[in-house]
């Protein structure tokens, strides 16, 4: 398999172990950028504006010296993962990209395998505007939801700032891991040290908190009270696991670091989907059962220890401090339950918002093409707008039929099940297209994790924090088979023409 022969690129040495991984040896120097960088984003997230002066002269100099910072950069500033959002640029800066990517398609001169990856997203664009055409709603509103499907096309940045025969796949995982580390380390700081929304100042706040600001910030210094940070900056690690599964041997302080930002997280979706993805990419199939009842063991404990430790009563569940326990509960709920009100519980009570949309789009007969891409706020059609039975917050029941965290569930209201079955089988001919190049493995590693944290609700394939990461991948994969990618075409272009040239005599 590709993934695998990733490994025999990589010469066993002296000081690399025996499996064949190189201890991931870091220097400072290749921090500083980096942490500089993320610094001034977190600035620029409190609110402090000319931080965004430091930020962009940053990625002129990177622009200059170093493509792979430059491309890792940018999209940490327009990817809305937890430093930079909308409310505090005014706009979705990832829609400029999309804007640019459509330019950048049609003036770029493709290889062969890129120009059928623009024919797979050709279908995929056809088909959702197709889709959209049969709701009543209008297109001016369905587009506002379209375009965060359409950032897929993203993928074309990447694959040409990264395209040069010059490209170090291993400079890049490096690099990768730099930034993975840097993010995880705010995250504790903010997490245990700081408590607060600082570091990583745009991660959701409930209860009216308000934005966390440079001069009013939100934050419990040196209270070491646990603050929950919701993920959007950990999607980063989705680029980590791979070099960190199969070419790297990772430190004690490294994981330590890994582990405490996924455990402040308190999201067992990403934890499990990393820990998960490296066991499986790592583990041997021998001592795959012995993972498994190891897995096993610790989950009891600590679900045991999380339910000794205080709850908090949320909307639809109690909610304990580490979040394993209720997450486990949830599945007894559901095995015991006795009405569609128990199913609606489910997953945090996501089932809830898909239940009262799915009766609705089958009693109009649109469960195969949807009811289009409604927007939450700008949707006015009475008959999409539907009282939800299954919140008990009586104040909010009444909704747009749309807004479900889980994402094939969001696809099928969008597109109906014709619109998730393109969707599905343009992913994977993403991947097949590429199964034969060294590395494929990665893209596929991170099209998975999307998968799994889509389905409760964080990142996933139709938003820019997902297909930005996949973009990222996709473009270093193609970049390290720059001869099989960039060279064949070259030779295949050069055998065409000779066809046309007299024979010499």
């Amino acid at each position: 398999m590709t993934d695998i022969s990733a490994i025999h690129d990589i010469k066993v040495g002296r000081g690399r172990d025996t499996s064949g991984r190189e201890p991931l040896d870091l220097k400072w120097a290749e921090f500083k950028m980096p942490l500089l960088y993320l610094l001034c984003l977190s600035a620029l997230g409190l609110f402090f504006y000319p931080a965004f002066l430091g930020a962009l002269i940053i990625l002129l100099d990177r622009w200059r010296k170093d493509r792979t910072e430059f491309i890792m950069m940018l999209f940490l500033l327009i990817g809305e993962y937890g430093f930079v959002d909308k409310v505090v640029t005014g706009v979705f800066l990832w829609d400029f990209a999309l804007v640019a990517s459509v330019f950048l398609w049609f003036v770029y001169r493709k290889p062969f395998l890129v120009r059928k990856l623009f024919a797979i997203l050709g279908v995929y664009t056809a088909t959702i505007f197709i889709l959209a055409s049969m709701s009543i709603e209008s297109m001016s509103i369905q587009i506002l939801t379209i375009r965060t499907y359409l950032t897929v096309l993203c993928v074309i940045i990447p694959i040409i700032v990264f395209a040069s025969p010059d490209f170090d796949i291993n400079a890049f995982f490096r690099k990768v891991m730099v930034f993975a580390l840097v993010i995880c380390a705010f995250y504790v700081v903010d997490g245990i040290i700081l408590c607060g929304n600082i570091l990583v100042p745009r991660t959701t706040l409930w209860h009216g908190a308000g934005n966390s600001t440079f001069y009013d910030p939100i934050w419990r210094p040196l209270s070491f009270t646990i603050f929950r940070k919701y993920p959007p900056g950990l999607y980063f690690l989705m680029l980590a696991v791979y070099p960190m599964a199969k070419l790297y041997s990772v430190k004690l302080w490294q994981w330590i670091l890994v582990f405490c930002a996924l455990l402040f997280s308190l999201t067992f979706t990403v934890m499990s989907g990393i820990l998960g993805a490296y066991l499986l990419m790592r583990v041997r199939l021998r001592y795959v059962v012995l993972s498994i009842f190891g897995a096993i063991v610790g989950l009891v404990a600590l679900y045991y220890i999380d339910g000794l430790l205080p709850t908090t009563t949320k909307e639809y569940y109690q909610e304990s401090a580490l979040r394993i326990k209720s997450t486990v509960d949830q599945f007894f709920d559901l095995y015991n339950a006795v009405d569609d009100e128990d199913i609606a519980m489910f997953a945090s009570g996501r089932v809830s918002q898909i239940l009262p949309k799915f009766d609705m789009m089958e009693r109009e007969g649109k469960m195969w093409t949807g009811i289009g891409f409604l927007h939450r706020e700008k949707s006015k059609i009475n008959r999409y707008i539907i009282e939800n039975e299954y919140y008990t917050d009586l104040a909010n029941n009444i909704e747009v039929a749309t807004g479900i965290e889980v994402v094939p569930a969001q696809i099928i209201v969008n597109m109906g099940y014709i619109g998730l079955f393109v969707h599905t089988v343009v992913f994977f001919l993403m991947w097949y297209i590429i199964r034969r190049l060294r590395y494929a493995g990665y893209v596929l590693s991170v099209l998975l994790l999307n998968v799994w944290f889509g389905l409760m609700g964080f990142a996933g394939l139709i938003s820019f924090a997902g297909l930005g990461i996949l973009s990222i991948s996709y473009g270093a994969v193609l970049a390290c088979n720059y001869s099989d990618v960039w060279g064949k075409d070259k030779s295949r272009r050069r055998r065409v023409m000779s066809g046309f040239r007299p024979p010499i005599e």
